[in-house]
Formats: structure tokens, sequence, C-alpha cells
């Protein structure tokens, strides 16, 4: 059980604050040994530190206080006709005997077990010092008696290891729990889109098909093909969703503008008839999986869209910014609806919405597919909002470098 007896050794510094007290100590203990041998022995004898003087050549001891002889249990007579190889286990032998009978002049530490007179062991740190005792070369050696405190740190690190162990295994159970609910979200999406397709393809037939006159029928003919537009747009973004946490990262150099030129000519076509205005700053290319990051994009910008769409002139900004905690943040800005903080937390669950479906469209998917990108990619994502004075949305990445 040695920790050590150089006296340089660099132990932790719960050992070390308690040794540097004793190491004091026992320096004025010796400074009084020789001009005032009266003084030390009362100050030896009654100091509630245990010590012990042993013969450097034969290990015996020489002397001992009553704090000593009461830690260890053995009265003074049987103490002394002992050596210090009668207290220690027989592991430590080799290290307990070279910190007594180190030649340096310096104080010596280290942390040992030692045995009682019962048996039992304790466990202690000793600061020794080289001494001359009656003309023989010794050691006088502090003892602090760290039995508890070190059963206390042993106890809290298994529990600790306990505790880890624990952690480790209820993750791997998530884990594996929610990669079988991916795995059962795909599968389910997956085979459910045919069935769609074909009743989406029948309503069409019955559509053409239907003779004149007959406008309640077509009514709801109108609102089943509607009810399975909505369905397949449902299915395609949990496919979307579950994709993103299935497919491993492929990282690369991503020229951030290009990228959202990209997106922004994609919805094009979906705001021809309405006037738009898109501000793009300066970006930083950053390391991203490019398809992944063109999903988070697509999902800002299309939400952004959507939701300014009762503004007479909708104003989109995109731009990145540095963040107090030295982040990199791209932001998409809007003079959309917006939205109320109090209900901030709700923004990224999935299915989750904080407005009504007759007033805009969508499945309220977009923005968990786009929370879990950013997290697999290690950053986070936030919004802030305010009713009827906009939105604006943040992601942090990884900057390479300024672009155009």
């Amino acid at each position: 059980m040695l920790r050590g007896c150089n006296p340089r050794a660099t132990l932790p510094l719960p050992v070390m604050r308690p040794l540097r007290f004793l190491a004091a100590a026992l320096q004025r203990l010796v400074d009084l040994m020789d001009p005032h041998e009266g003084r030390y022995r009362m100050l030896f004898e009654h100091s509630p530190l245990p010590m012990w003087v042993a013969d450097l050549q034969t290990l015996r001891f020489l002397s001992v206080n009553e704090a000593a002889l009461e830690l260890y249990g053995y009265t003074r007579e049987e103490f002394l006709a002992m050596t210090a190889n009668d207290v220690r286990p027989q592991e430590d032998a080799e290290a307990f005997g070279a910190f007594l009978r180190s030649e340096s002049g310096e104080v010596v530490r280290g942390v040992f077990r030692n045995r009682k007179r019962s048996g039992g062991a304790i466990d202690i740190e000793g600061v020794g010092h080289r001494v001359t005792w009656r003309g023989r070369a010794a050691r006088l050696v502090l003892i602090n008696d760290i039995t508890e405190r070190k059963r206390t740190q042993e106890e809290l690190e298994r529990l600790n290891r306990e505790l880890e162990d624990r952690v480790r295994s209820r993750t791997a159970q998530l884990e594996a729990a929610n990669k079988e609910l991916e795995a059962f979200s795909y599968s389910v999406s997956h085979d459910l889109r045919a069935p769609v397709r074909h009743i989406d393809g029948f309503v069409k037939l019955l559509e053409r098909e239907q003779p004149p006159g007959t406008d309640k029928a077509a009514h709801y003919l109108r609102t089943i093909a509607a009810s399975s537009r909505r369905m397949a747009a449902l299915i395609d973004d949990l496919l979307a969703l579950s994709r993103t946490g299935r497919a491993p990262l492929e990282m690369k150099t991503v020229p951030l503008r290009r990228l959202v030129d990209e997106v922004i000519a994609d919805l094009r076509p979906d705001v021809a008839r309405r006037r738009v205005e898109w501000r793009v700053a300066r970006l930083p290319a950053v390391r991203a999986d490019p398809s992944l990051l063109r999903v988070v994009l697509q999902n800002l910008l299309e939400n952004a869209v959507k939701y300014t769409q009762r503004q007479r002139i909708a104003t989109i900004e995109i731009g990145a910014l540095r963040l107090e905690s030295g982040e990199t943040a791209v932001f998409v800005r809007d003079n959309g609806v917006g939205f109320d903080m109090r209900y901030s937390d709700r923004l990224f669950g999935v299915f989750q919405r904080l407005h009504r479906a007759e007033e805009f469209e969508g499945t309220g998917i977009g923005l968990a597919t786009a929370r879990r990108v950013v997290h697999r990619h290690g950053g986070r994502i936030w919004g802030e909002g305010e009713p009827e004075r906009g939105a604006c949305f943040y992601f942090t990445v990884q900057p390479l470098g300024e672009e155009g």
C-alpha cells in the first residue's frame, strides 16, 4: 500500500497539505532537540501527533510518545522492544525501509499501511527527519492517521465507479432503444408511402370519371386528396428525421454562402408571386456534412418563407456572428408572425407547433430534424421571437475562415 517516499515526489493536494503541516511541526521539534533536550522531551511526549524515533541501521524503535502508543495499541515496553518492521505489512517492507533509511537530510514523506497490536491495519501519512539520537543516526517520524479519510475516499471512488457503470449501462440502453425506435419509424414510414400513393392515385382517377352534377362527391374526393397529401408530407418528414439520425457524418469543408444560395434558388419558385427580399451577409466556410447542413438551412429558410407570407414585403436575412462564448453562430432572421418566447421550449419537439395548421401548413417535424443535425455536429440551436415582429433562429458551426 505504499504511496511513495521520495521527498520531492508529487502527491495529491489533499495529502500534501497535512504533510506540509507535519513537516513544519517536525522541523520545529528537530530544531529544539540538541540545545533544549528537556523542552524537546516535553513537546515530544505531550504532542497530540503520534511520533516515534527509529534507529537507521537496525530500525529498532528508540522512543515513542503517548499519542503513538494509543494509535498502535501497544504499551511503551512492548513498542520499544520492536522494530519498524513489526508495524508494517510484508508488502510494504522494501518501501518502508527505504523511507526510514533515506540518506537525504531533508524531510521525507510517504503514505503507508501499518499494523496495530490488534492486527488491524491503519493507513498513515508519515513525515520523517534524520536526527542524531544519543549518538545514533535515527529517523524521527510524525504520523497522521488517514484511515477514515482513505476509507471515505475509497467508498466515494467505489460509488463513482458504480454510478459511471450505471450511466454507461443506461446510456447504452437508451441508445439501443433509440436505434430500435428510429428503425421502427423508418420502417413504418417507408411502408406507408405506397398505400398513400395508391390512395392519391385512385382519387385522381375517380375525379376524372365523376359525372357532372356530383359536387358533393367531388368535395369528398378533394378532402381525401388533401388528407393523402398531408400524410405523404408527414411520411417524407418522418423519413428525413430518421435519416438524419442514422446516416454517418461525412465531414467536409463547406462554402456556406454557396449552400445558402442553392437553397434560396430551390425556394424561388415557391415565392415567385411574392415580394421577398433576401439579405445574405458574409458567411464563413465551415466543417460539416454538406447534405445534412443543407437540411438545416432548408428547414430554417422554408419556415422563414412560410411565416412571412402575410407580409407585403417579406425580409429574410442570413448571416453569421461571433458569440460571447467564442462560438460562431449562423442566423436566419425574418419579419414574419414571430412567436411567444413563453413557448420556446416547444419549438424543436417532434409534432410541436406554435401556430395552427389552418394558418400555416406543416408537419411540426422540420425544426426537430434541424436540431438533430446540429446536435450531431456538436453544436446547439435556439430561436428568439416576438409575436408579429418576426423570429430569428441561430445554430453554431465550426468555422474554417471567411468567404463571400
